[in-house]
């Protein structure tokens, strides 16, 4: 949850927003970070990057643009498990919904399947809009 609240902070010009898990919720900022718009609008365009050419391209898809950024850590004494993670927000233009996935002592090749798991949450949700989460 920490991780959701940190992106959306990002992905909302540094406004610390309360989490919330109902959609129709009114906005509730806890506090605003200092960091300029402009500042926080080059993290914004590399975190689009990232799906773009990065670790995240599972992520580019067709129906709604979305900006992550992905992370590793090495695990055990033969570095053989990896824990990842995934964190980002969409629309990149208009953000509206944070996530953050993660995977604990995963094999060392499957350090980007966190991404492509959310690439299945988002198709699953594009194919079954009932909430219009792609506005």
């Amino acid at each position: 949850m920490q991780a959701v609240v940190a992106v959306s902070a990002i992905a909302n010009d540094g406004e610390v927003l309360v989490p919330k898990m109902q959609l129709q919720s009114q906005k509730e900022v806890r506090k605003t970070i200092d960091i300029s718009t402009e500042d926080m609008q080059i993290v914004r365009d590399a975190m689009r990057q990232t799906v773009l050419r990065g670790t995240t391209q599972s992520l580019n898809v067709s129906f709604v643009e979305v900006a992550s950024k992905s992370g590793t850590a090495e695990r055990g004494v033969s570095r053989n498990k990896v824990n990842s993670w995934a964190i980002g927000f969409w629309p990149y233009q208009d953000p509206q919904y944070a996530f953050a996935v993660m995977a604990e002592q995963g094999p060392r090749n499957y350090q980007y399947s966190v991404s492509r798991v959310m690439t299945r949450l988002l198709n699953w949700m594009n194919e079954n809009n009932k909430q219009n989460y792609f506005k």
